[in-house]
């Protein structure tokens, strides 16, 4: 059906009714059709983008009708997963109104914003124009938010954009290690898992490596090796790795009860498990 409903040329009056439609209403139920169209299929993503939705979207973002605005949050964080459309997006100035939502007082739109954010900071040139524009620091406050949901969207993006190299040092300066270590002991394995990704990333630059055992990194993530949950075990084991290259922090991890534990997961089910696990206990010996 969503497929039908573009191809009858139902998105361009959508995007019309929802940005000049004098009802209220009538916005709304066309901003839900444009969401959940988006939602359905990646070609939808790309096709209310060619339509020029981005015109109509973005001053909706600010709006006073909250309905509203949460519609355009969601519809913006959906089309921002295809990388096709990174380009129209930046180009149109979608960073700063991504950012200020950041500090809206409502927590969906703050979710909404990290996660579009989350999305744009796999493309390495967005990284910094995301720096750049002042996404880092709220980023960083998010993750200490009393919402889970929002916690979990800021660390994904804070642990998309720990693979610049630059980055990662101004993370730390900015003091985004201890909330990072902090989130490896809420009981969420989305957050856990985004957290434990994050770590993984910074660990890779041997300045840091301390810092992140300082910070009291180590004890939650070798807690989390004892997860079924085989996402999050990857990347505390792969955040492990990296931390057991500095020597300071061998003795941490042993103390801490990695041994056995990379040990096991030497049988694990998963390759790339039992690979970081023996990069693991090779960095021990």
């Amino acid at each position: 059906i969503a497929d039908k409903i573009a191809l009858e040329g139902g998105i361009a009056q959508l995007i019309w009714l929802m940005g000049g439609s004098l009802l209220p209403t009538v916005r709304i139920h066309a901003a839900v059709t444009l969401r959940n169209l988006t939602a359905a299929t990646t070609e939808n993503e790309v096709k209310v983008v060619q339509e020029g939705i981005l015109r109509t979207l973005l001053p909706l973002l600010s709006s006073q009708d909250e309905a509203l605005q949460d519609q355009a949050a969601v519809i913006l964080r959906n089309i921002s997963v295809n990388n096709n459309n990174d380009d129209k997006l930046v180009a149109e100035g979608v960073m700063a109104p991504l950012i200020k939502n950041l500090k809206a007082p409502r927590k969906l739109v703050q979710e909404q914003a990290a996660g579009a954010l989350r999305n744009l900071a796999v493309n390495p040139a967005n990284k910094v124009k995301i720096v750049d524009e002042g996404g880092l620091l709220p980023l960083i406050a998010l993750l200490r938010s009393s919402d889970r949901r929002v916690q979990e969207q800021a660390a994904g993006a804070i642990r998309n954009l720990a693979t610049d190299d630059n980055i990662k040092v101004k993370m730390a300066q900015d003091g985004a290690l201890l909330p990072l270590a902090n989130l490896l002991r809420v009981n969420d394995e989305a957050i856990q898992e985004q957290a434990a990704g994050a770590l993984r990333n910074l660990a890779v630059n041997p300045k840091l490596r301390d810092l992140i055992s300082d910070e009291g990194a180590i004890t939650p993530l070798v807690d989390l090796l004892k997860l079924a949950n085989l996402k999050v075990v990857k990347h505390a084991t792969g955040a492990l790795a990296n931390l057991s290259m500095n020597v300071r922090n061998k003795a941490r991890i042993v103390q801490d009860g990695g041994l056995p534990r990379f040990i096991a997961l030497l049988r694990s089910g998963d390759e790339q498990v039992q690979e970081l696990a023996a990069v693991a206990l090779r960095n021990l010996s």
